[in-house]
């Protein structure tokens, strides 16, 4: 028959968490109460530009820099890409 080793009682007890809310709750109603908002002052000004009229931009789809925009829509419908027609 085997022989079982007794456990030594000398082991350190589990730690409670049931307090664990309460702390935290204390804490934070802590800080909440001595912290203070300071007025943020600019050290730098930002001007922003003002607008006087809407103009809408002109919304380009193909864009190249080797080749001309003809030539990249009709290399893609070569290949099948491109399946919209554009005047």
């Amino acid at each position: 028959m085997a022989k079982f080793k007794k456990k030594i009682a000398g082991g350190t007890p589990a730690i409670s968490t049931a307090s664990l809310p309460d702390i935290v709750f204390m804490l934070l109603f802590f800080f909440m109460v001595t912290t203070t908002i300071r007025d943020a002052s600019l050290k730098v000004k930002v001007v922003t530009p003002n607008a006087t009229e809407i103009q809408k931009l002109e919304k380009k789809l193909w864009s190249a820099t080797s080749m001309s925009d003809l030539q990249l829509m009709h290399l893609l419908k070569q290949h099948s890409v491109l399946s919209l027609e554009f005047s």
